[in-house]
């Protein structure tokens, strides 16, 4: 293995190195890699991975973290196992601030009625609030030079770089890399990146896996499906949030909504 890891994450997409892994379903492992692959390409943080004994290491920095495969669980599944891991380490800062906005309406009228004021007057007061922003770098495009950041919910494409202060992908993740106070890191990334849109379509996900595959999806993917209650389509068909689940047995449908009803979603 020295030498798939001087090349670091080369051996993914190596089809002679994958057979010579002589994993059960050589098809399954191949594929998965790929994926992968594709994955940690787009990771805001580097990422070094690692084939041992049916086990793939993922290293960032120094610390490590493996995860088993199993054909038991679809690529998607296996990928967000993972990503909920890495994520951690995703750049990121939660900070206050205190911004200016305008009063709410009752606040203007009890202003003319209780103070006196002429209500032409009131309407361009403002008052102090507090915002709190959560923010973290979800994926960086190196090729574009681009990134997605998700603010509070929102999730918004931006170009690395400003008009006036153009800047390479790798370049910003660097020195974004080097700021350790969250409030300098919010400074960095608004005075140093563009807004090129808001990611605003959600598509719909279809699901039609079989057996374990199934039910390891409602466990992996729990805390986004129990968001919403969910919604029987047609006998066979539910829809969770953005995924629409097909089932394709009775007993595995009944498996998985008791997984989720066990759980208190109905």
């Amino acid at each position: 293995m020295d030498e798939k890891k001087f090349y670091k994450n080369s051996w993914l997409v190596d089809s002679e190195y994958l057979k010579q892994q002589n994993f059960e379903d050589p098809y399954y492992f191949e594929s998965l890699c790929y994926h992968i692959n594709s994955f940690i390409k787009n990771t805001p943080v580097p990422v070094v991975t690692e084939y041992v004994d049916k086990r793939i290491i993922f290293s960032v920095g120094k610390i490590k973290r493996d995860f088993k495969i199993s054909i038991d669980y679809s690529y998607y599944d296996y990928l967000c196992m993972v990503k909920k891991w890495i994520s951690k380490y995703y750049p990121k800062y939660e900070v206050e601030y205190e911004i200016e906005v305008p009063i709410s309406h009752d606040e203007m009228l009890a202003k003319v009625k209780n103070e006196g004021l002429d209500l032409n007057d009131v309407v361009h007061l403002k008052k102090s609030q507090i915002v709190k922003e959560k923010a973290v770098i979800e994926k960086a495009m190196f090729v574009d030079d681009q990134f997605i950041i998700n603010k509070n919910g929102k999730r918004f494409i931006c170009g690395a770089g400003t008009i006036k202060g153009p800047m390479s992908m790798t370049e910003f993740k660097k020195k974004l890399g080097s700021i350790r106070v969250d409030i300098d890191r919010k400074k960095f990334i608004d005075e140093n990146s563009t807004v090129l849109k808001e990611i605003v379509d959600q598509k719909d996900i279809i699901i039609e896996y079989h057996g374990k595959q199934m039910l390891n999806f409602f466990k992996v993917n729990y805390d986004e499906l129990c968001k919403d209650a969910y919604e029987k389509i047609s006998p066979f068909v539910y829809r969770f949030g953005r995924f629409i689940v097909k089932f394709s047995s009775q007993s595995l449908m009944d498996d998985c909504l008791k997984y989720m009803s066990d759980r208190g979603i109905v």
